[in-house]
């Protein structure tokens, strides 16, 4: 049927990516809208509607662009801004997204997240094919489905690109650029030239972390180019597009604002005064080339990381982050068929045979570690998995080089490859439609997550909807007391709270009179946690841990019905006084 190779690559190359297609257009409508997209969403309806990029400006305005535009005009949903403040500090991104769904009905908000999640997916298949022809290109057909099967199935390319956050998208974006860049850097001709420049400038505007695009470009082209003074003259005219494209993207708001002129709130761009730290010295003169709400974003973020949040790692809390964060997410929240193929490339990597040139590994290896080494320094907290997914897609195709092994002459070694991969695949698609919450099964599998990470990792408000039908289908489970830490209106999706859950430590001894103690600790009822709340830093509710949830929806979200029975039983065990019928109405 098929005369040679390319006759079956491309259908399989289509096969794949409608696959992938599928799952992420399923997740778009099955999950309910994060924390963080519901201030997303905000935002791109207000750029919309007003021009102006200073809502959410710690992430830049280009996906917010489409998201706006599309979602207006095909839905024409209600918008509320009585709760916008233009004071970057108070972050109204979060308040405005929350009037923006009280303001409309659950049909409505449903459907803009749906809309909104499926302007990306074209933009997630594009960064797949062209992973695809990078891996291609540099070790050969095979490595390059090697790339794709890693980067579709995924759990954090699949739970983080169903959303309307930028994470995923600025990761396709990062492997076109460099896909552009190291082709002129092969055959630097001014049309190239102009090609990587548009594909430089995008990138930032993805995400703000890209802006380090504007010095990994320059480093690559110092290590590997063969340097002339065309090349350097070509190179130059890269970096003014780029930032002629950044700029544009926001319409030259701010652009070239003096350095000084900018108010700051971050201890890293303010002097002992509260004031920013150039407005005095020959630097606050300079123009800064970048738009200003550009500028700004930096300057929140920064605040962010040195105000710090309460962080978790492997069973811990700290009011700080930690270096190592990530390597423990790629260790747990990454498949084990591709930590154990990482670990097969990391040998094949010794063998001529499996290297490509060595400017080709550099143009991959530097992106990595650069992305890699810049989050893993913010430890002013460590919460999000999703910071480091710019970076996965260059360790993804540094690790199909695995796929030259599908050319070897023993049937034994071609196996090994398709069978590491269909591991990872089964092991990512047994945990969907709950890929957000993911972690392997060297850790216990997704239901033992909690004892490594929490947060975004696990529980951010994308299980709503499944708990929404299911109160729906069962009536009996009310009052219901709840505990879920998200931001979004649980009122508007029929979930009603007749309060939070008694909160009770089981290392805590009895205090006050015997009535007192009466008002304390279990009670029998039906009671809703978030994973977060489950096992958050208080320990308030450790003594759910003893009893078993009657539904879990997905792996964030509890539901308990506590009997009088089960309530007495850790009543002794907590040296409370025993509950009868009536004590507890």
């Amino acid at each position: 049927m098929f005369r040679n190779k390319d006759d079956i690559r491309l259908p399989l190359l289509f096969l794949v990516l409608i696959v992938q297609a599928f799952l992420l257009l399923r997740l778009d409508w099955l999950t309910s809208p994060n924390r963080t997209e519901i201030g997303h969403i905000a935002a791109s309806l207000r750029l919309y509607e007003t021009g102006q990029f200073d809502l959410f400006h710690a992430n830049p305005p280009l996906l917010r662009m489409l998201i706006g535009f599309i979602v207006t005009n095909m839905i024409h949903p209600q918008t509320d801004w009585s709760d916008y403040s233009p004071d970057s500090r108070k972050r109204s991104e979060w308040a405005s997204g929350v009037s923006f769904i009280r303001a409309n009905d659950f049909e409505t908000v449903r459907q803009c997240f749906f809309l909104g999640r499926v302007i990306f997916i074209p933009l997630i298949l594009l960064g797949g094919y062209f992973g695809y022809k990078f891996a291609g290109e540099l070790f050969g057909g095979c490595c390059g489905f090697v790339f794709l099967i890693l980067w579709t199935f995924s759990p954090f390319i699949l739970g983080w690109g169903a959303t309307i956050c930028p994470d995923v998208t600025a990761a396709s974006f990062g492997i076109i650029a460099l896909y552009t860049f190291r082709h002129w850097l092969k055959k630097p001709t001014w049309v190239m030239s102009v090609l990587a420049g548009v594909t430089l400038g995008l990138l930032p505007l993805t995400k703000l972390t890209w802006i380090i695009a504007f010095i990994i470009f320059p480093v690559l082209w110092l290590l590997v180019s063969q340097k002339s003074f065309k090349n350097f003259g070509q190179l130059i005219i890269i970096l003014i597009i780029g930032i002629f494209v950044l700029n544009l993207g926001y319409c030259f708001d701010g652009s070239f604002k003096r350095l000084g002129n900018y108010t700051f709130y971050s201890v890293s761009l303010t002097n002992e005064n509260s004031v920013n730290k150039f407005s005095e010295t020959w630097l606050g003169l300079i123009p800064v080339p970048l738009p200003e709400q550009f500028v700004l974003g930096f300057d929140t973020q920064r605040v962010d990381f040195e105000q710090g949040i309460p962080s978790y790692l492997l069973g811990q809390y700290s009011q700080h982050g930690w270096w190592y964060y990530y390597l423990v997410v790629l260790a747990t929240k990454e498949t084990l068929g591709t930590l154990i193929l990482l670990g097969l490339a990391f040998i094949l990597f010794f063998f001529a045979r499996f290297r490509t040139t060595w400017q080709d590994e550099i143009i991959l290896v530097v992106p990595f570690i650069t992305i890699f080494v810049i989050v893993s320094s913010q430890t002013g907290f460590s919460l999000h998995s999703r910071y480091m997914i710019p970076a996965l897609p260059f360790l993804y195709i540094w690790i199909s080089r695995a796929g030259i092994l599908l050319l070897s002459r023993f049937m034994f070694v071609r196996v090994i490859v398709p069978v590491i991969l269909l591991f990872g695949t089964i092991s990512s698609l047994l945990v969907y439609p709950y890929s957000m919450s993911y972690f392997n099964e060297a850790v216990g599998g997704s239901s033992q997550g909690h004892c490594y990470l929490l947060g975004s990792n696990i529980d951010w408000g994308q299980d709503l909807y499944e708990l929404r039908d299911w109160l729906a289908n069962h009536p009996e489970s009310r009052p219901l007391y709840v505990s879920v830490s998200n931001i979004y209106p649980l009122e508007t999706l029929d979930i009603r709270s007749a309060g939070t859950p008694p909160k009770w430590r089981p290392y805590q001894k009895p205090t006050g009179t015997w009535a007192q103690q009466l008002t304390v600790g279990p009670k029998p009822g039906w009671y809703l946690l978030g994973t977060n709340d489950l096992y958050n830093a208080d320990h308030d509710y450790d003594w759910f841990h003893d009893l078993i949830p009657v539904k879990k929806i997905g792996y964030s979200i509890y539901i308990f019905h506590v009997t009088l029975e089960e309530a007495n039983r850790l009543r002794k065990q907590y040296d409370l006084p025993m509950l009868i019928e009536g004590d507890f109405e």
